[in-house]
């Protein structure tokens, strides 16, 4: 019984190796598909329908947050772009972004407590 489990095991490393494989190079065609579709430099937020051959792509972008709430909430100010959890807080990302219009000067402050970074591309491949 330990040899069939033992192929079996060595049959799963060699399904991963070959998942890895497959992820990566998915990735990196996903990278050409986006500096094709955008040759200036993909933007920020939102999306584009492309269609090539018989393949029509969809590239959606978005931006992730990671931001510093105990120093936002140390900020004196009654429109801080928060929202409460039943036991704490985190960004209220539209509200972060609407201050960013409504109140630049408690941006400034907020913003120097939250790092944007884009998020990855999501493509979505149909036939």
């Amino acid at each position: 019984m330990s040899a069939d489990l033992g192929h079996l095991l060595t049959l799963l490393a060699s399904a991963k190796a070959d998942e890895n494989d497959a992820k990566a190079k998915r990735l990196a065609l996903e990278e050409q598909i986006v500096a094709y579709l955008y040759p200036g430099g993909a933007p920020e937020r939102g999306s584009t329908t492309s269609v090539g051959g018989p393949f029509k792509v969809t590239a959606k972008f978005d931006l992730n947050y990671k931001a510093d709430v105990a120093a936002i909430r140390a900020i004196d100010s009654d429109n801080l772009p928060l929202k409460r959890k039943p036991e704490s807080y985190e960004l209220d990302e539209a509200a972060y972004e609407r201050l960013r219009v409504e109140d630049p000067a408690l941006f400034a402050k907020v913003a120097a407590h939250v790092v944007t970074k884009p998020s990855k591309p999501a493509l979505t491949l149909k036939v």
